[in-house]
């Protein structure tokens, strides 16, 4: 029923509504609507036929298998680079397992047969009357100003008659940054007493 207003005169006045214009907003929405639909099938039809293509065409299995291999072996070469990277890092920077400070005659031997430099602090006096055999001669007051002549690669077997100056030969070269360094209990009297070859 249409509602009935009054104007100033007491005349009846009747609203009359433009169907027109009351139905415009529901055509624009049907209208979007529409659009959408129609863009969703557009995309629902484009992937059966991607679909479609990938069931019944080989050639494009194999493609993607193709494609799938390039990645795995890409993949694979990545870690394996990254692995020997990592363990060449870890070789590079390894460093040597440090000496004790003192060793006794026998650690000293094994050292001396696996090849560590045996260094002589005493006097070439006490040298000429007997050494070990192989071992490098710096007298104890010549070391500091001798220090390029040894190696930093090599474990470093310091030795004296008693081992009173190879403790004090062993710490100079350990404050001079030499890590791979220790020294011979009881001096060359102990290797003497053990049986241990002597040089010429």
């Amino acid at each position: 029923m249409i509602p009935e207003r009054f104007s100033a005169n007491g005349i009846p006045m009747r609203i009359v509504r433009n169907s027109s214009t009351a139905r415009a907003p529901r055509r624009h929405l049907s209208t979007r609507w529409s659009i959408i639909v129609a863009e969703r099938e557009i995309g629902m039809a484009k992937r059966r036929q991607i679909q479609g293509y990938a069931a019944v065409s080989p050639s494009y299995l194999k493609l993607r298998a193709r494609q799938r291999s390039k990645l795995t072996v890409w993949w694979v070469g990545l870690g394996i680079g990254i692995l020997l990277l990592i363990g060449g890092a870890l070789l590079l920077f390894r460093s040597a397992p440090a000496l004790p400070t003192e060793i006794s005659t026998m650690q000293a031997f094994e050292e001396y047969r696996q090849g560590a430099l045996f260094l002589d602090v005493r006097s070439a006096a006490e040298w000429n009357q007997g050494h070990i055999q192989d071992s490098l001669l710096i007298p104890l007051d010549e070391l500091p100003m001798r220090l390029s002549e040894l190696p930093r690669d090599r474990d470093i077997v310091v030795v004296c008659k008693s081992g009173v100056r190879s403790r004090e030969g062993a710490a100079l070269l350990r404050e001079a940054g030499f890590t791979r360094v220790t020294c011979l209990t009881g001096g060359l009297q102990s290797w003497i007493a053990a049986g241990y070859p002597l040089g010429d």
